[in-house]
């Protein structure tokens, strides 16, 4: 499955979280892929224990402390 987000900020003003929901019975890893608007993809495994949410802030990934980025989120589960 994917999904996009288009826009994400970390900085000053903004504070960009995403919550990761699997509700199967079954674990998976998401792939992030953050897009900066500087040309610059930071990607990010996130495992997701079965019927479990997951909380990620973007703002504690290197390279995205204060950014603005765009999203791309994969994972096997749908």
């Amino acid at each position: 499955a994917h999904k996009y987000l288009a826009e994400g900020a970390t900085g000053p003003f903004f504070d960009t979280r995403l919550a990761l929901l699997n509700p199967t019975a079954t674990s998976t890893t998401a792939a992030l892929s953050f897009l900066s608007v500087a040309g610059a993809t930071v990607v990010r495994n996130v495992d997701v224990p079965a019927r479990t949410r997951v909380t990620v802030s973007p703002r504690s990934i290197p390279g995205l402390e204060a950014a603005e980025f765009a999203t791309l989120v994969t994972s096997g589960q749908a």
